[in-house]
């Protein structure tokens, strides 16, 4: 069976979910679901990631793809199908970036203060963090380095991602 439709059908018994729940589950269409599974269309990228993380499989497999195993592998099985040299290497970069989170988590700590303005009814939680070099807009469309000094911004302004 290498269809998407026989896949999906497999994966849906496998499980033991209806194609309801999994349309449910998804947010796709009780239509799409019953037209992937009976082979009249197949998903398109954004739903087939959806079914495949939902039904916890391999992308790939569910596309129908050759010598792809149907379960995503898990960190473990990976770790554990590694030569005991290579495991190694896993084991001290772990713990490398264990440590780098937990001082990322200090100093975020240590450079966020409580902070209220005559202007506003609430406190406001305040993000200090210097950098290197940062522009700043003026607000007349000119920008101005301001050096190393420290960058000021309110936590719940801050971008997700911003480091």
């Amino acid at each position: 069976m290498t269809s998407f439709a026989g896949r999906l059908n497999s994966v849906l018994q496998t499980r033991n979910i209806t194609k309801a729940e999994l349309a449910r589950r998804t947010g796709i269409g009780r239509n799409s679901i019953s037209d992937y599974t009976s082979g009249k269309y197949e998903a398109k990228q954004d739903n087939l990631y959806l079914i495949a993380r939902t039904l916890e499989v391999n992308e790939a497999w569910l596309m129908g793809l050759p010598d792809m195993p149907m379960d995503k592998p898990n960190i473990l099985s990976v770790y554990q199908q590694l030569r005991s040299e290579r495991q190694k290497r896993v084991d001290s970069f772990a713990a490398e970036q264990l440590v780098a989170q937990q001082a990322e988590a200090d100093n975020i700590g240590d450079n966020v203060v409580n902070s209220s303005s005559e202007d506003a009814d609430d406190e406001t939680k305040t993000l200090v963090t210097g950098r290197a070099s940062v522009a700043t807009d003026l607000g007349d469309g000119d920008a101005q380095d301001i050096g190393a000094s420290p960058i000021v911004g309110r936590v719940a302004d801050m971008p997700h991602g911003t480091d």
